[in-house]
């Protein structure tokens, strides 16, 4: 069958959405990018450029960058030959990092002629997914959970910073407060943290990080180190996706920072099937 190449244009969006939706373990980002801010429509950081692979008409795999430079691609072969027409479509554009499945993001990597360019953070993480109807939530008498808001920023700003170094996403001092504060006000404005009080005290954070009405991604999840081995991180998490069921979502997924929460992630229902990198040049 006939092999084509080409970049995506705004005719594309149904069948380019059509085909991520049919992987969206491992495209999330893609997708959630793409019903946000469309093709060729937005100058937003994370707006995208896809390039197609296509077979008999078909689109067989994708790669993409957005305007801050994060390569992602969904593709089960000829990865390659979609990283070579990348290049030769984008031409100096520079590679700040990239997302996505491990096994596809190794083989873009290399393809683009990166895999031995030094990264600032460079993880292979644990991939979970869940049906949200097999979801399991903690008892926790006197818990409760309510959406972040204005009052919150002080906290919001201190725990979304030791968030960001534990991880070791970013460096310490000031250039990064900054960054975090930008964060931290876009966060507010979607309204998708939620956080967790027990007992009167706030005492965990959760976040969907990317969302679709069928499907959200959680991120951001964070207690404080005074608050940690309670289950808190988790109860806050599987009371976020309650609501999020509630609201006819039917499927998450994360990736895990580490076997701590892989355990708790594990408790409320989350199944592994990969691994995910995130790579910052």
């Amino acid at each position: 069958m006939k092999i084509r190449l080409h970049e995506a244009t705004r005719d594309d969006s149904l069948r380019l959405a059509h085909f991520l939706k049919k992987r969206a373990d491992t495209c999330m980002f893609m997708r959630a990018n793409l019903q946000n801010y469309g093709i060729g429509q937005s100058d937003y950081k994370h707006a995208m450029r896809y390039f197609l692979r296509e077979q008999g008409g078909q689109i067989v795999g994708v790669g993409a960058i957005s305007n801050s430079g994060m390569v992602m691609v969904q593709a089960e072969e000829a990865i390659a030959d979609i990283a070579a027409f990348m290049q030769t479509e984008l031409g100096a554009a520079d590679v700040a990092g990239f997302l996505g499945e491990s096994g596809m993001i190794t083989e873009m990597r290399a393809a683009l002629g990166l895999a031995d360019r030094e990264a600032g953070f460079d993880e292979k993480e644990p991939l979970f997914s869940l049906d949200l109807a097999d979801l399991v939530i903690p008892v926790v008498s006197g818990a409760t959970l309510r959406k972040a808001c204005g009052v919150d920023m002080t906290r919001m700003l201190e725990w979304t910073y030791d968030y960001r170094l534990e991880t070791g996403l970013m460096p310490t001092g000031e250039d990064a407060r900054a960054a975090v504060k930008q964060e931290v006000l876009a966060t507010l404005k979607r309204g998708n943290t939620r956080q967790l009080i027990h007992k009167g005290k706030v005492v965990a954070k959760t976040a969907f990080n990317a969302e679709l009405p069928d499907m959200v991604q959680v991120g951001g999840v964070y207690t404080p180190p005074e608050f940690r081995n309670r289950g808190y991180a988790r109860l806050a998490v599987a009371l976020h996706l309650e609501e999020a069921r509630n609201n006819g979502v039917e499927r998450a997924i994360l990736f895990a920072s580490g076997e701590a929460a892989a355990r708790a992630y594990r408790a409320i229902g989350f199944g592994q099937i990969g691994h995910y990198t995130i790579t910052i040049f």
